[in-house]
């Protein structure tokens, strides 16, 4: 919050009377969230600088100049700030003075009024007890907080499919491991079984064969002592 003066200095000359302070954002007080920016309609400088070059122009002419703060209840900073501003010539007649900004309404008095809000993109304040948070903060905070959870979401799909995938492969191994083993017991038992049988063989299908490769009749296998 700035220390904000209600009539600025170039139109009074003080700097340090506390009725012409109260708290201000910056963005209210000059424009900007840091530094000044007197394009910002919705800054105090746009006006100020527009009626100081205004007085300057009309040497001979009067600035009539009023600004309010307006509060609510029993809070410690103001919600808006309230400019009233009109021209008096030479013979005291009211001179309306329309400055070009937006916000700018003209009474029948040919007045201009202008409210403008003191708050803040980048800050949450508390009219209340006068406080502000940084929401800017907060908001790079909750960034953060976002990004590592994604990351940290990505890091575990990533661990589990490759868990999944390192089981995969753990299995069809086991299963490689349990077909060879298979088959080198079948091919055992079948070469256990030529020895023992003439040469006689079953395939893995159960038919025998004769030594040459070729199909064995019923006949044969029985003559062989072989059960069929």
């Amino acid at each position: 919050m700035n220390r904000g003066h209600l009539i600025g200095y170039q139109f009074s000359g003080l700097n340090d009377e506390k009725k012409n302070l109260v708290p201000m954002t910056n963005w209210l007080n000059a424009g900007n969230y840091s530094g000044t920016d007197d394009q910002n309609q919705s800054g105090m400088l746009y006006y100020e600088n527009r009626l100081d070059s205004w007085l300057a122009n009309h040497p001979n002419y009067y600035l009539d100049y009023k600004v309010t703060p307006i509060y609510q209840k029993d809070e410690l900073i103001p919600r808006q700030i309230e400019l009233q501003y009109v021209g008096i010539d030479e013979n005291g007649k009211l001179l309306e003075i329309k400055l070009g900004g937006s916000k700018e309404k003209v009474d029948q008095y040919s007045v201009t009024h202008v409210i403008l809000d003191n708050v803040s993109a980048n800050a949450e304040i508390n009219y209340l007890d006068g406080t502000a948070k940084n929401t800017v903060e907060d908001a790079k905070i909750k960034e953060e907080k976002e990004k590592a959870k994604k990351e940290a979401e990505e890091k575990s799909k990533k661990e589990a499919k490759e868990k999944e995938a390192a089981e995969k492969k753990a299995k069809e191994e086991e299963e490689k491991a349990r077909q060879a083993a298979q088959e080198k017991e079948e091919s055992q038992k079948s070469n256990s079984q030529s020895k023992n049988s003439g040469g006689y063989f079953r395939d893995r299908n159960g038919r025998w064969h004769r030594p040459n490769g070729k199909f064995a009749s019923k006949k044969e296998i029985r003559e062989a002592g072989l059960q069929w």
